[in-house]
């Protein structure tokens, strides 16, 4: 089992492409992302789960993010359907 700073380079070295985040996003955002590897690597340490699976998992993460961040996506109005 690998111990927290290898997990980190091991993710954010190999498994993440600038590509999946680009480098000004995570010098930006360097304890959002410190947070969410931890939360993984808490994971990681509790199952027997080989670290791709994390890789992927965060990867899958950062895509959401920004497929659905407010600079990117425009829903128009929102309409509150409880008021029918």
């Amino acid at each position: 089992m690998k111990d927290y700073d290898e997990f980190y380079s091991l993710i954010w070295g190999y498994y993440l492409q600038p590509s999946d985040v680009s480098y000004d996003y995570r010098e930006l955002h360097t304890d959002f992302i410190r947070n969410l590897t931890f939360g993984f690597y808490r994971d990681y340490e509790k199952n027997n789960v080989h670290i791709s699976v994390y890789a992927k998992a965060m990867k899958t993460v950062f895509i959401n993010l920004f497929l659905f961040s407010p600079e990117t996506t425009d829903f128009g109005d929102s309409k509150d359907y409880n008021d029918i």
